[in-house]
């Protein structure tokens, strides 16, 4: 966020599939919901996707860091879906 608020954040456009992006994320934080006894899904996604023009990394990140935020509320047998 320091870097951000400091324009030195660098952002990376490429087109990218938001739905790869949500599964990767949910597949990298499925061993630490398993330990948690936390379900991680990736919610309802289209049977189709649209690509977009985003920085997949930072994407990435930020699902990443709304699981991890979920897993430390979310109780055990609790579900998190993106």
């Amino acid at each position: 966020v320091a870097l951000a608020d400091l324009g030195r954040l660098p952002v990376t456009f490429a087109t990218v599939d938001p739905v790869a992006l949500i599964r990767n994320a949910v597949w990298a934080n499925s061993r630490r919901a398993k330990a948690q006894s936390v379900s991680v899904e990736p919610g309802q996604l289209p049977s189709t996707t649209v690509l977009v023009k985003w920085d997949g990394a930072r994407i990435e990140q930020l699902f990443t860091a709304l699981i991890e935020s979920s897993l430390r509320y979310t109780p055990a047998g609790g579900r998190i879906a993106l």
